[in-house]
């Protein structure tokens, strides 16, 4: 057997262990499994610029549950983003996270050396999720972050999870109202907040609404 073809039949039997491991029925239609350029499934593929994108740029980080190593998906990358995008675009179209991919190698991490390792409260989860997982995130996070720039929903001084933005900026921000309430004369007062575990405090039908 070519070694052309040998290559190809590996990134088919690799996508589609890929495709049953997060648990969504494709239809696929191989027409020339040779060339292998010409691979076509059933399904909307308008994010596959997006995905093959993503994916060459994707960090050099693996999962114990990804079915393949991501250099090895990274270099295969336009073989493999048609067969990723039409799986993330079934989880756009019917709004489901596959199951598989909600799934994660869990470590526990001393918060601080000087703290009490036989106190479970002391050890902060650092969760190793499959590469597919964190790539679909990042296709949801940059799909979600244009719309929200673009129909002005978010606040104007909004630091976390915007590019250009820091917790330096935000801090910049509080001193400049600060010394320029002073300058004026007046008393400023600061009010800050910790919620710890904040995204639990989150009330789901609010956002959704919000969005």
């Amino acid at each position: 057997m070519e070694i052309s073809s040998r290559k190809h039949i590996i990134i088919m039997t690799i996508t589609m262990v890929m495709i049953k491991g997060a648990g969504v029925k494709c239809e696929v239609r191989v027409c020339e499994v040779v060339k292998c350029e010409v691979l076509w499934l059933a399904g909307h593929l308008a994010l596959y610029p997006t995905v093959i994108k993503l994916t060459r740029t994707a960090a050099n980080k693996n999962c114990e549950l990804d079915p393949a190593p991501t250099w090895l998906v990274k270099m295969f990358a336009s073989e493999f983003s048609p067969f990723i995008t039409v799986l993330f675009n079934a989880s756009f179209r019917d709004g489901v996270f596959p199951s598989s991919q909600k799934c994660a190698v869990v470590t526990p991490v001393l918060k601080k050396l000087t703290l009490d390792a036989s106190d479970t409260g002391n050890y902060r989860p650092i969760s190793n999720l499959t590469f597919l997982s964190k790539l679909l995130e990042r296709c949801v996070y940059d799909q979600l972050r244009v719309y929200l720039q673009v129909n002005n929903l978010l606040p104007e001084h909004q630091s976390a999870y915007r590019r250009f933005h820091s917790t330096e900026m935000a801090m910049l921000k509080v001193l400049a109202d600060a010394y320029v309430a002073a300058d004026t004369g007046h008393v400023t007062l600061l009010s800050l907040l910790y919620l710890s575990a904040a995204f639990d405090t989150v009330d789901h039908s609010i956002l959704v609404e919000r969005l």
